[in-house]
């Protein structure tokens, strides 16, 4: 989040301005402080959780569904 695109209205509320605007013209978002405060928090994943996900082949269980061994040859 950039400082230089926080500010503080005349009316005690935060004016975020994008980057670039939305397709429907938005330009800017008008939070209260405390409303601010609650959408970063929910940006903040719990403690010990991966935020890498492997899907697919690559999975941890793909070892066993037969698709790791058939994509990838045995070792020599």
């Amino acid at each position: 989040m950039a400082q230089e695109r926080l500010e503080l209205t005349a009316d005690r509320r935060c004016r975020y301005n994008f980057r670039h605007a939305w397709k429907n013209g938005v330009h800017a978002v008008l939070l209260a402080p405390l409303d601010l405060i609650a959408r970063l928090c929910a940006l903040i994943p719990p403690p010990r959780f991966h935020m890498l996900r492997y899907h697919g082949v690559l999975a941890a269980h793909a070892n066993r569904s037969g698709w790791r061994p058939a994509c990838w040859p045995e070792s020599a």
